[in-house]
C-alpha cells in the first residue's frame, strides 16, 4: 500500500524485478497499474513475491493532479523470502521543497 501524505497528487509506478529479470512495470491487475495518486489518499498494490520492487513517485504541480513534474523520487527494496503486498510506502514533502518516498 502507498499512502500520499504530501500535498501534491503523484503519478505512481510499481516495477520488479529478479536476479534473472530486469526491472519491469508492474501492470498485471487493475489495481497494479500505474496511476495519480491525491494528497491524502492510499492505494494497495496487490504484489506476490519478487527479489526487488521499486515504487516511483512523479510528483506533479498542482494537487489536482495537473501540472509538470516538479519531483520524481523512488523506493527500492531487495528480499525475495516476503510477499511485498505487506509493506507499506509513504510520500511526503521533506520541508526543503522536495519530496520523498519510502518503504516502511
Amino acid at each position: 500500500m502507498i499512502k500520499n501524505e504530501s500535498d501534491k497528487c503523484a503519478w505512481i509506478t510499481m516495477y520488479f524485478a529478479t536476479m534473472y529479470t530486469p526491472w519491469d512495470i508492474f501492470h498485471h491487475l487493475p489495481e497494479g497499474k500505474p496511476q495519480f495518486l491525491r494528497p491524502g489518499h492510499e492505494h494497495l498494490f496487490a504484489m506476490g513475491a519478487a527479489s526487488e520492487m521499486k515504487i516511483r513517485a512523479e510528483v506533479t504541480k498542482n494537487a489536482d493532479c495537473s501540472g509538470p513534474t516538479i519531483a520524481d523520487t523512488y523506493d527500492i527494496r531487495k528480499d525475495s523470502s516476503k510477499t511485498y503486498e505487506n509493506y507499506k510506502a509513504h510520500l511526503v514533502n521533506n520541508g526543503r521543497g522536495g519530496y520523498n518516498l519510502w518503504f516502511q
